[in-house]
């Protein structure tokens, strides 16, 4: 049965050997300018009356046929694609190349027929397109992709691990009454909550006024504020303040 392996890839001026059999006689034709099909001498095969010739040297993809002649002389033409990888065939990305730590991001590549990760610390996969990743610190990645047999491309991703270590400000004493802001300046693109919401002017800021008075003057109050704080790519974190109003003393 007349047979030639339909497909073959390569790199832009790589070589590759074709595969045909079936038959007694080869002859390998290739399309001209005007697509019409030539035969004998193809340019860049080695031998246009093999069976398995060597193409090299050829940089777009290029489609060939071949005649297979069997000893009474029936014909078969069958063709074939020669696919050629360009220079520069991988891309690859991530969803975001800045994270928090424990927070995870996607990897995208495209382009090649089989892909290789490294280093493996906190990727789902290492021979998928599209692995998730989540560093534990900021990590170089690259991504191996290969078409064929030889064709390599490589490309690297920096993902960059953002730990956030939160300072609400100092815990605040007083006597009797306070009455004044608490946390730290605003950081643009910072979001805020303060709890409990007692006594805030806006627990939705930065630094809201506080307000509290002992409720009575022989009993001191403490309450404890916590801040909790998003960045402007998502990492969160908590701080505490502790206010003390001292009570009036006791005079005997």
């Amino acid at each position: 049965q007349p047979f030639v392996e339909p497909e073959f890839n390569i790199c832009s001026g790589g070589s590759t050997q074709l595969f045909a059999e079936g038959g007694t006689f080869y002859n390998w034709c290739y399309y001209d300018d005007n697509g019409d099909i030539q035969c004998g001498d193809v340019p860049n095969l080695d031998n246009s009356n093999l069976d398995t010739p060597v193409i090299s040297g050829i940089t777009d993809t290029t489609q060939l046929a071949v005649v297979i002649i069997d000893l009474i002389g029936c014909r078969d033409t069958l063709m074939t694609t020669i696919n050629v990888a360009p220079d520069q065939f991988l891309t690859a990305a991530a969803d975001a190349n800045e994270v928090c730590r424990g927070n995870s991001t996607n990897f995208t590549a495209d382009g090649a027929s089989s892909y290789e990760w490294s280093p493996a610390a906190g990727l789902s996969c290492t021979d998928c397109p599209n692995p998730i990743v989540t560093p534990d610190q900021t990590t170089v990645y690259t991504v191996t992709g290969t078409i064929g047999v030889d064709c390599l491309n490589t490309q690297n991703i920096t993902v960059n691990v953002t730990e956030f270590i939160l300072n609400a400000g100092a815990d605040i004493q007083d006597c009797l009454i306070f009455d004044g802001p608490i946390g730290r300046p605003e950081q643009a693109g910072w979001s805020y909550e303060w709890s409990p919401t007692d006594g805030l002017s806006d627990p939705s800021i930065a630094q809201p006024n506080l307000y509290l008075e002992v409720q009575n003057p022989a009993i001191p109050l403490t309450q404890t504020y916590t801040l909790t704080v998003t960045d402007n790519i998502g990492c969160q974190a908590a701080d505490e303040i502790d206010i003390f109003i001292a009570a009036n003393p006791t005079i005997i």
